[in-house]
């Protein structure tokens, strides 16, 4: 999971709708946090893969994981939860060392 927890997050969207007199649900912030989130990853493959900077690559794990904490909580992309646990079983069995 990431850094914030889910119930943390969740919080901080209340607070948020407390102070500002709005009751907008969590949707459309976690469409920002997929997107952004997805937008990372895509600017951390073009480094370390078209721009020759292999550091980025430790970035992936990281960004992966926070993309399927948001993804636990979000039901209406299943294809992009299934793409993620596929790339994060990848990354895992890199980081165990196991060529597959």
């Amino acid at each position: 999971a990431g850094i914030i927890s889910h119930d943390v997050k969740l919080s901080l969207v209340k607070y948020w709708q407390d102070i500002s007199g709005r009751c907008e649900n969590f949707e459309p912030v976690a469409d920002c946090a997929l997107q952004r989130l997805m937008q990372a990853l895509g600017a951390y493959g073009n480094l370390s893969i078209h721009k020759g900077k292999p550091a980025y690559t430790r970035f992936f794990k990281p960004a992966l994981d926070s993309l399927s904490s948001v993804l636990q909580h979000e039901p209406r992309y299943p294809v992009i939860r299934k793409i993620v646990a596929g790339c994060l079983a990848i990354e895992n069995r890199e980081r165990a060392g196991v060529d597959k």
